[in-house]
């Protein structure tokens, strides 16, 4: 299977070190961003196949950003990850639009079958 391109969306130098690291793992490239702009100007570009936002950027919420990004009028969607250390808000991320929820702090397998699911999701010729 292809190798994906993957954007962490985050802040914090310990999430995007520590999910860099897991996901490097599966020889996945993983580029950085550190707010929402950033990330945004990736997700237009669609130069990455899936991005992890963490819940928190900032000038606005992980939640906020899914929200506005999922409402764009754009055909094709990236596939965005939550990732947070608060369980609690996985029911409202994913009513805003997520496709997946990632609970931090994680393990290897974790972060990485998220990946691989959404490699064989995205990859499947049953689009349609």
């Amino acid at each position: 299977m292809k190798n994906f391109r993957v954007l962490i969306a985050s802040h914090s130098p310990l999430h995007l070190r520590s999910l860099q690291r897991m996901i490097g793992q599966g020889g996945h490239q993983v580029i950085h961003a550190s707010n929402g702009a950033e990330a945004m100007d990736h997700l237009d570009k669609q130069s990455v196949d899936l991005c992890f936002l963490q819940d928190t950027l900032p000038n606005e919420s992980g939640l906020e950003f899914c929200q506005t990004y999922t409402n764009a009028a754009e055909t094709e969607h990236i596939p965005i990850v939550i990732f947070s250390r608060q369980p609690e808000l996985e029911p409202e991320a994913l009513a805003k639009g997520v496709a997946d929820f990632l609970k931090m702090p994680c393990q290897t397998q974790e972060a990485l079958g998220l990946v691989e699911n959404w490699c064989q999701m995205i990859r499947s010729p049953n689009n349609g």
